[in-house]
């Protein structure tokens, strides 16, 4: 089941495995913006949870500020760094 409107695992963002809608705040750490407030959308490609073994999880991390982010999680590979996104 999809969850929304829950605050990231443990204060951090690397921590939000599950498919779902999440909230951060200024202390979580691992945000798209460092020190700021918004959502992320998580998204597992395999099951509903990531498993660091098969499947990926993806990051869509929209900030108040109007920042949209994306970061994924390959397999047990790390995290890769956020990437704005722009218009073109």
């Amino acid at each position: 089941m999809y969850k929304t409107g829950i605050a990231v695992p443990n204060n951090n963002c690397n921590d939000a495995l599950s498919d779902g809608c999440y909230y951060y705040g200024t202390d979580s750490a691992n945000a798209p913006i460092v020190g700021g407030y918004g959502t992320i959308f998580t998204m597992v490609s395999v099951g509903l949870t990531g498993n660091n073994t098969n499947n990926w999880v993806q990051q869509l991390g929209m900030t108040t500020g109007n920042v949209l982010k994306f970061r994924q999680k390959i397999n047990n590979n790390a995290w890769t760094t956020w990437q704005t996104i722009t218009k073109s």
